[in-house]
């Protein structure tokens, strides 16, 4: 498991609070696609997290998913009696599984851990572009704009949500979580991530096909996206859309 690996590294080798800024800070250790590892205090704070440091330093123990469950409460009362455990509860519309140890510092015990989202992604994938596609060609790209960056169930299941570039590799729309990354080359997010001008390039080729599936790597991982072109109604200009997962 991603997490026992994290562990190792970060608190048996260096110093726990050096580690904990090391995984705020998205070294590539503690990241593997949208599996980043969490750290909480048994007070539910959270303490470092590699995928979200916004959240960093705010109490997360009255935080409720849809159907009324308190996972930061369930974990601390279960790793308070033994090691480690498994929860799953729900998150962007889909089911999010969590693995997390309790780790007995000096000082005070915390809890780290990592998540997944065990759905069928690539059902979810081609399901949402071929949904995005539509509504762009249905309503016009503003309307389908804002609900590429809200929470529609339609665009957000888990990690799963579809992003729109142009031919030349601007992102358009990147999910709720990453919108200040709009307007920017695709190519200049994707190079500290191990995807190269070659890979943004093989999305193109593959929309111009008529679409389909592109393997490349992206955080660290191997990561497979479904490919589609859309024109839009309103310039007649061509974009394009894909939704893609990791694959390890």
């Amino acid at each position: 498991m991603f997490a026992l690996e994290g562990l190792d590294i970060a608190f048996k080798f260096i110093d726990p609070q050096k580690a904990l800024d090391i995984i705020t800070q998205g070294d590539p250790r503690f990241k593997l696609g949208t599996s980043g590892i969490e750290v909480y205090d048994f007070r539910g704070t959270c303490i470092a997290n590699g995928m979200y440091p916004s959240i960093v330093n705010t109490n997360r123990l009255n935080y409720q998913d849809f159907f009324g469950q308190y996972p930061i409460k369930k974990l601390i009362k279960i790793l308070t009696n033994q090691p480690d455990t498994w929860i799953t509860y729900h998150e962007n519309n889909a089911f999010k599984s969590f693995y997390a140890q309790r780790l007995d510092l000096p000082s005070d015990p915390i809890i780290v851990g990592a998540p997944h989202w065990p759905t069928n992604k690539a059902r979810s994938c081609i399901y949402m572009v071929r949904r995005a596609k539509e509504v762009i060609e249905r309503d016009g790209f503003a309307k389908a704009f804002s609900q590429f960056v809200a929470d529609s169930p339609d665009f957000l299941h888990g990690d799963v949500y579809p992003r729109v570039i142009t031919e030349n590799g601007t992102i358009i729309t990147n999910g709720q979580f990453q919108k200040n990354t709009i307007w920017s080359p695709l190519q200049s997010q994707a190079q500290a991530h191990d995807v190269g001008q070659h890979d943004v390039k093989k999305l193109v080729a593959k929309a111009n096909e008529g679409g389909g599936w592109v393997e490349y790597k992206h955080l660290n991982a191997p990561f497979s996206a479904y490919v589609v072109p859309v024109r839009l109604k309103e310039t007649d200009k061509k974009l394009i859309i894909f939704s893609g997962f990791y694959t390890q």
